[in-house]
Protein backbone atom coordinates (compact mmCIF):
# COMPACT_ATOMS: atom_id res chain seq x y z
CA UNK A 1 0.00 0.00 0.00
CA UNK A 2 1.40 3.40 -0.94
CA UNK A 3 2.55 6.10 1.77
CA UNK A 4 -0.56 8.96 1.33
CA UNK A 5 0.92 12.69 0.79
CA UNK A 6 -0.21 14.87 3.29
CA UNK A 7 -2.74 16.19 0.55
CA UNK A 8 -4.28 13.19 0.00
CA UNK A 9 -4.92 12.59 3.88
CA UNK A 10 -5.90 15.98 4.22
CA UNK A 11 -8.43 15.42 1.60
CA UNK A 12 -9.94 12.35 2.67
CA UNK A 13 -10.31 13.61 6.66
CA UNK A 14 -11.94 16.51 4.86
CA UNK A 15 -14.54 14.57 3.18
CA UNK A 16 -14.77 12.20 6.52
CA UNK A 17 -15.44 15.05 8.52
CA UNK A 18 -18.08 16.27 6.04
CA UNK A 19 -20.63 13.47 5.70
CA UNK A 20 -19.60 12.47 9.49
CA UNK A 21 -20.97 15.67 11.41
CA UNK A 22 -23.30 14.42 13.57
CA UNK A 23 -22.34 10.42 12.85
CA UNK A 24 -19.21 9.99 14.35
CA UNK A 25 -20.92 8.74 17.76
CA UNK A 26 -22.20 5.65 15.88
CA UNK A 27 -19.22 4.42 14.02
CA UNK A 28 -17.65 1.11 15.30
CA UNK A 29 -13.98 1.56 14.81
CA UNK A 30 -12.20 -1.89 14.62
CA UNK A 31 -9.03 -3.32 14.94
CA UNK A 32 -6.83 -6.58 16.26
CA UNK A 33 -3.90 -6.69 18.15
CA UNK A 34 -1.36 -8.97 19.58
CA UNK A 35 -0.48 -9.98 23.32
CA UNK A 36 2.42 -11.59 24.40
CA UNK A 37 2.57 -13.44 27.12
CA UNK A 38 6.15 -12.53 27.94
CA UNK A 39 4.50 -8.99 27.90
CA UNK A 40 6.08 -8.01 24.15
CA UNK A 41 4.98 -4.96 22.74
CA UNK A 42 5.09 -3.99 19.18
CA UNK A 43 6.26 -0.35 19.23
CA UNK A 44 5.28 0.40 15.62
CA UNK A 45 3.56 3.32 17.12
CA UNK A 46 6.17 4.60 19.08
CA UNK A 47 9.80 5.84 18.52
CA UNK A 48 11.92 7.09 20.92
CA UNK A 49 15.37 9.08 20.19
CA UNK A 50 17.92 9.57 22.15
CA UNK A 51 21.41 11.02 21.38
CA UNK A 52 23.20 8.20 23.82
CA UNK A 53 23.19 4.57 22.74
CA UNK A 54 21.69 2.82 26.12
CA UNK A 55 23.47 -0.56 24.72
CA UNK A 56 20.81 -2.27 26.92
CA UNK A 57 19.90 -6.04 26.09
CA UNK A 58 16.43 -7.54 26.77
CA UNK A 59 16.39 -11.76 26.56
CA UNK A 60 13.19 -13.01 24.89
CA UNK A 61 12.00 -15.98 23.64
CA UNK A 62 12.75 -16.94 19.96
CA UNK A 63 8.73 -17.74 19.40
CA UNK A 64 6.62 -16.50 22.71
CA UNK A 65 3.13 -17.71 22.78
CA UNK A 66 0.51 -15.10 22.17
CA UNK A 67 -3.12 -14.36 21.46
CA UNK A 68 -4.52 -12.17 18.91
CA UNK A 69 -7.57 -10.12 19.88
CA UNK A 70 -9.77 -8.79 17.79
CA UNK A 71 -12.54 -5.75 18.99
CA UNK A 72 -14.81 -2.98 17.89
CA UNK A 73 -14.76 0.32 19.88
CA UNK A 74 -17.67 3.12 19.52
CA UNK A 75 -18.88 5.86 21.42
CA UNK A 76 -21.71 3.40 23.47
CA UNK A 77 -19.27 0.55 24.08
CA UNK A 78 -16.51 -2.31 23.41
CA UNK A 79 -17.66 -4.97 21.14
CA UNK A 80 -15.70 -8.04 22.12
CA UNK A 81 -13.05 -8.94 22.91
CA UNK A 82 -12.76 -12.00 20.16
CA UNK A 83 -9.69 -14.32 20.60
CA UNK A 84 -8.83 -15.69 16.87
CA UNK A 85 -8.51 -19.14 17.11
CA UNK A 86 -9.36 -22.56 15.06
CA UNK A 87 -11.69 -25.28 15.37
CA UNK A 88 -9.52 -27.35 18.16
CA UNK A 89 -9.40 -23.89 20.13
CA UNK A 90 -5.69 -23.15 19.35
CA UNK A 91 -4.73 -19.48 18.69
CA UNK A 92 -3.70 -18.78 14.93
CA UNK A 93 -3.00 -15.39 13.05
CA UNK A 94 -6.14 -14.12 10.90
CA UNK A 95 -6.50 -14.77 7.35
CA UNK A 96 -9.57 -13.64 4.91
CA UNK A 97 -11.31 -16.83 6.01
CA UNK A 98 -11.12 -16.55 9.57
CA UNK A 99 -11.51 -12.83 9.39
CA UNK A 100 -15.01 -13.34 7.57
CA UNK A 101 -16.25 -16.63 9.69
CA UNK A 102 -15.57 -14.33 12.66
CA UNK A 103 -17.78 -11.45 11.02
CA UNK A 104 -20.28 -13.58 9.54
CA UNK A 105 -20.78 -16.02 12.94
CA UNK A 106 -19.88 -14.07 15.56
CA UNK A 107 -20.36 -10.34 15.02
CA UNK A 108 -23.33 -9.68 13.10
CA UNK A 109 -25.29 -11.54 15.28
CA UNK A 110 -23.50 -9.55 18.18
CA UNK A 111 -24.80 -6.18 16.29
CA UNK A 112 -28.54 -7.59 17.20
CA UNK A 113 -28.25 -6.09 20.81
CA UNK A 114 -27.53 -2.90 18.84
CA UNK A 115 -29.63 -0.99 16.31
CA UNK A 116 -27.40 -2.09 13.06
CA UNK A 117 -29.33 0.45 11.03
CA UNK A 118 -27.44 3.57 12.94
CA UNK A 119 -24.36 2.09 13.05
CA UNK A 120 -21.37 2.19 10.94
CA UNK A 121 -18.64 0.22 10.78
CA UNK A 122 -14.57 1.10 10.10
CA UNK A 123 -12.08 -1.66 9.75
CA UNK A 124 -8.08 -0.94 8.54
CA UNK A 125 -6.85 -1.78 5.09
CA UNK A 126 -5.03 -4.97 5.87
CA UNK A 127 -5.68 -7.62 2.97
CA UNK A 128 -7.46 -10.12 4.92
CA UNK A 129 -10.39 -7.48 5.83
CA UNK A 130 -10.65 -6.38 2.23
CA UNK A 131 -11.43 -9.07 0.16
CA UNK A 132 -13.96 -8.89 -2.33
CA UNK A 133 -16.25 -11.11 -0.41
CA UNK A 134 -15.81 -9.98 2.46
CA UNK A 135 -16.59 -5.71 1.29
CA UNK A 136 -19.77 -7.46 -0.44
CA UNK A 137 -20.52 -9.02 3.23
CA UNK A 138 -19.49 -5.63 5.31
CA UNK A 139 -22.01 -3.70 2.46
CA UNK A 140 -24.59 -5.59 2.61
CA UNK A 141 -24.39 -5.22 6.50
CA UNK A 142 -23.66 -1.27 6.28
CA UNK A 143 -24.25 -0.31 3.20
CA UNK A 144 -22.68 3.35 2.70
CA UNK A 145 -21.84 3.23 6.59
CA UNK A 146 -18.57 1.39 5.67
CA UNK A 147 -15.61 2.82 6.11
CA UNK A 148 -12.57 0.93 4.35
CA UNK A 149 -10.49 0.51 1.71
CA UNK A 150 -12.41 -0.87 -1.56
CA UNK A 151 -15.72 0.49 0.61
CA UNK A 152 -18.29 3.32 -0.15
CA UNK A 153 -15.71 5.83 2.71
CA UNK A 154 -11.84 5.07 2.26
CA UNK A 155 -10.21 5.34 4.94
CA UNK A 156 -6.37 6.97 5.22
CA UNK A 157 -3.82 4.44 5.47
CA UNK A 158 -1.02 4.15 8.31
CA UNK A 159 -3.41 6.86 10.22
CA UNK A 160 -3.02 4.99 13.15
CA UNK A 161 -3.52 8.44 14.80
CA UNK A 162 -7.04 8.04 13.85
CA UNK A 163 -7.95 5.01 15.17
CA UNK A 164 -8.99 5.10 18.89
CA UNK A 165 -8.47 1.47 18.91
CA UNK A 166 -4.35 2.38 18.32
CA UNK A 167 -3.87 5.97 20.21
CA UNK A 168 -5.99 4.86 23.16
CA UNK A 169 -7.56 1.00 23.81
CA UNK A 170 -4.48 -1.36 23.01
CA UNK A 171 -2.06 0.67 24.87
CA UNK A 172 -4.43 1.49 27.95
CA UNK A 173 -5.29 -2.10 28.21
CA UNK A 174 -1.50 -3.71 27.82
CA UNK A 175 -0.45 -1.51 30.67
CA UNK A 176 -3.04 -2.99 32.94
CA UNK A 177 -2.75 -6.62 31.61
CA UNK A 178 0.85 -6.82 31.61
CA UNK A 179 0.58 -4.91 35.64
CA UNK A 180 -0.21 -8.69 36.54
CA UNK A 181 2.65 -10.59 34.78
CA UNK A 182 0.47 -13.16 33.57
CA UNK A 183 2.03 -16.56 33.46
CA UNK A 184 -0.40 -18.62 31.33
CA UNK A 185 -2.40 -17.99 28.09
CA UNK A 186 -5.76 -18.45 30.02
CA UNK A 187 -4.70 -16.05 32.85
CA UNK A 188 -3.75 -13.79 29.89
CA UNK A 189 -7.26 -13.90 28.21
CA UNK A 190 -8.94 -13.74 31.33
CA UNK A 191 -6.79 -10.24 32.06
CA UNK A 192 -7.82 -9.08 28.97
CA UNK A 193 -11.45 -9.70 29.43
CA UNK A 194 -11.48 -8.28 32.48
CA UNK A 195 -9.82 -5.00 31.34
CA UNK A 196 -11.94 -4.40 28.48
CA UNK A 197 -15.06 -5.20 30.13
CA UNK A 198 -14.52 -2.51 33.12
CA UNK A 199 -13.86 0.39 30.76
CA UNK A 200 -16.76 2.65 31.12
CA UNK A 201 -18.98 4.31 28.41
CA UNK A 202 -17.83 8.05 29.94
CA UNK A 203 -14.45 6.75 28.89
CA UNK A 204 -15.30 5.79 25.84
CA UNK A 205 -17.10 9.33 24.79
CA UNK A 206 -14.12 11.13 25.56
CA UNK A 207 -11.97 8.84 23.38
CA UNK A 208 -14.16 9.35 20.59
CA UNK A 209 -14.09 13.31 21.67
CA UNK A 210 -10.76 13.26 21.11
CA UNK A 211 -11.24 11.72 17.77
CA UNK A 212 -12.57 14.79 16.04
CA UNK A 213 -10.46 17.01 17.60
CA UNK A 214 -7.78 15.05 15.71
CA UNK A 215 -9.85 15.62 12.55
CA UNK A 216 -9.83 19.26 13.48
CA UNK A 217 -5.74 19.22 13.69
CA UNK A 218 -5.37 17.42 10.11
CA UNK A 219 -7.96 19.99 8.29
CA UNK A 220 -5.49 22.50 10.01
CA UNK A 221 -2.26 21.80 9.12
CA UNK A 222 -3.85 19.99 5.97
CA UNK A 223 -2.27 16.94 6.32
CA UNK A 224 0.87 17.42 7.70
CA UNK A 225 3.23 17.29 11.19
CA UNK A 226 3.62 20.11 13.09
CA UNK A 227 7.38 20.64 14.27
CA UNK A 228 8.03 21.43 17.49
CA UNK A 229 10.89 21.77 19.82
CA UNK A 230 12.44 18.75 21.28
CA UNK A 231 13.01 20.81 24.38
CA UNK A 232 9.13 21.33 24.78
CA UNK A 233 8.77 17.82 23.80
CA UNK A 234 10.40 17.19 27.24
CA UNK A 235 8.33 19.44 29.28
CA UNK A 236 5.11 17.83 27.95
CA UNK A 237 6.31 14.36 29.18
CA UNK A 238 7.25 15.92 32.73
CA UNK A 239 3.54 17.45 32.72
CA UNK A 240 1.37 14.80 31.45
CA UNK A 241 0.85 13.58 34.90
CA UNK A 242 -2.28 15.62 35.73
CA UNK A 243 -2.60 15.40 39.65
CA UNK A 244 -6.63 14.54 39.75
CA UNK A 245 -6.60 12.28 36.61
CA UNK A 246 -3.30 11.02 35.58
CA UNK A 247 -3.06 10.61 31.91
CA UNK A 248 -7.06 9.84 31.67
CA UNK A 249 -8.33 12.71 29.03
CA UNK A 250 -5.36 14.38 28.63
CA UNK A 251 -4.42 15.98 25.28
CA UNK A 252 -2.18 18.89 23.38
CA UNK A 253 -3.87 21.82 22.78
CA UNK A 254 -2.83 25.25 21.09
CA UNK A 255 -4.04 28.08 23.73
CA UNK A 256 -2.28 30.61 21.39
CA UNK A 257 -0.36 31.70 18.59
CA UNK A 258 1.69 34.53 17.35
CA UNK A 259 3.62 34.64 14.51
CA UNK A 260 5.16 31.16 13.69
CA UNK A 261 5.40 30.55 16.84
CA UNK A 262 2.26 28.64 18.88
CA UNK A 263 1.75 28.56 22.72
CA UNK A 264 0.52 24.77 23.35
CA UNK A 265 -0.53 23.34 26.56
CA UNK A 266 -1.71 20.12 27.88
CA UNK A 267 -5.59 20.20 28.86
CA UNK A 268 -7.75 17.70 30.88
CA UNK A 269 -11.21 16.98 31.21
CA UNK A 270 -10.99 17.34 34.84
CA UNK A 271 -9.81 21.27 34.29
CA UNK A 272 -6.33 20.51 34.82
CA UNK A 273 -4.26 22.99 32.74
CA UNK A 274 -0.58 23.75 32.22
CA UNK A 275 1.27 26.20 29.61
CA UNK A 276 4.57 25.89 27.72
CA UNK A 277 6.02 27.34 24.46
CA UNK A 278 6.75 25.22 21.45
CA UNK A 279 10.34 27.49 21.14
CA UNK A 280 12.52 28.18 23.97
CA UNK A 281 11.42 31.98 25.03
CA UNK A 282 13.61 35.24 25.63
CA UNK A 283 11.76 37.48 28.08
CA UNK A 284 8.77 36.09 28.22
CA UNK A 285 8.79 36.80 24.64
CA UNK A 286 8.83 34.56 21.52
CA UNK A 287 11.72 33.59 20.23
CA UNK A 288 10.71 34.77 16.01
CA UNK A 289 14.44 36.94 16.22
CA UNK A 290 16.20 33.88 17.24
CA UNK A 291 14.72 31.67 14.34
CA UNK A 292 15.21 34.44 11.82
CA UNK A 293 18.74 35.01 12.26
CA UNK A 294 19.21 31.10 12.40
CA UNK A 295 17.51 30.81 9.28
CA UNK A 296 19.24 33.93 7.78
CA UNK A 297 22.15 31.99 8.16
CA UNK A 298 21.51 28.82 6.35
CA UNK A 299 21.08 31.52 3.34
CA UNK A 300 23.29 29.76 0.57
CA UNK A 301 24.22 26.88 2.17
CA UNK A 302 22.77 24.18 -0.77
CA UNK A 303 19.34 22.27 -0.59
CA UNK A 304 19.93 20.77 2.88
CA UNK A 305 20.14 23.77 4.12
CA UNK A 306 17.43 25.16 2.59
CA UNK A 307 14.92 22.40 3.80
CA UNK A 308 16.33 23.05 7.81
CA UNK A 309 15.40 26.19 7.38
CA UNK A 310 11.97 25.68 6.00
CA UNK A 311 11.51 23.28 9.15
CA UNK A 312 12.96 26.19 11.26
CA UNK A 313 10.11 28.42 10.35
CA UNK A 314 7.74 26.03 10.35
CA UNK A 315 6.73 26.11 6.62
CA UNK A 316 6.10 23.58 3.52
CA UNK A 317 9.24 22.18 1.77
CA UNK A 318 9.63 22.40 -1.51
CA UNK A 319 11.69 20.22 -4.37
CA UNK A 320 15.08 20.45 -5.03
CA UNK A 321 14.24 21.90 -8.78
CA UNK A 322 12.08 25.12 -6.94
CA UNK A 323 14.82 25.25 -4.78
CA UNK A 324 17.48 25.61 -7.77
CA UNK A 325 15.00 28.50 -9.17
CA UNK A 326 14.67 30.48 -6.24
CA UNK A 327 18.75 29.67 -5.73
CA UNK A 328 19.66 31.49 -9.47
CA UNK A 329 16.73 34.32 -8.55
CA UNK A 330 18.81 35.00 -4.90
CA UNK A 331 21.79 34.84 -6.60
CA UNK A 332 21.05 37.41 -9.25
CA UNK A 333 19.57 39.40 -6.88
CA UNK A 334 22.66 39.38 -4.91
CA UNK A 335 25.01 40.01 -7.76
CA UNK A 336 23.12 42.74 -8.71
CA UNK A 337 22.56 44.41 -5.52
CA UNK A 338 26.60 43.91 -5.24
CA UNK A 339 27.17 45.73 -8.46
CA UNK A 340 25.01 48.49 -7.68
CA UNK A 341 27.07 48.96 -4.04
CA UNK A 342 30.71 49.45 -5.73
CA UNK A 343 29.24 51.66 -7.97
CA UNK A 344 27.98 53.64 -5.12
CA UNK A 345 31.51 53.40 -3.26
CA UNK A 346 33.59 54.36 -6.37
CA UNK A 347 31.76 57.49 -6.35
CA UNK A 348 31.83 58.05 -3.34
CA UNK A 349 35.58 58.01 -3.30
CA UNK A 350 36.09 60.00 -6.49
CA UNK A 351 33.73 62.91 -4.77
CA UNK A 352 36.88 63.15 -1.85
CA UNK A 353 39.47 63.20 -4.93
CA UNK A 354 42.02 61.28 -3.07
CA UNK A 355 42.82 57.89 -2.93
CA UNK A 356 41.20 56.07 -0.50
CA UNK A 357 41.42 52.90 0.94
CA UNK A 358 38.01 50.78 0.57
CA UNK A 359 36.64 47.93 2.25
CA UNK A 360 33.73 45.55 0.73
CA UNK A 361 32.34 43.16 2.76
CA UNK A 362 31.08 39.41 1.81
CA UNK A 363 27.42 40.52 1.21
CA UNK A 364 28.70 43.89 -1.01
CA UNK A 365 27.84 46.92 1.40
Amino acid sequence: MNRLTPEQRFQIVQFISKIMVDFYRRILFSDKAHFWLNGYVIKQNCRIWSEANPQVYVETPLHPEKLTVWCALWAGGIIGPYFVQNDEGHNVTVNGDRYRAMITNVFIPELNNNDVQELGFRQDGATCHTARAIIDLLKNTFGDRLISRFGPVNWPPRSCDLTPLDYFLWGYVKSLVYADKPQMLDHLEDSIRRVIADIRPQMLEKVIENWTSRLDYIRASRGRNRIINFQALREIILILCCPERYATGLKLAEDSKEGLCSNLCVACSGGFLTGFTSTPKENKKFSLNTLLVFGLRLVGREFTAGKKLLCTLNLPCISKNTFRAHELKLLEAVQLCSEENMKAASKEVQNFKKSTTCGVSVDGT
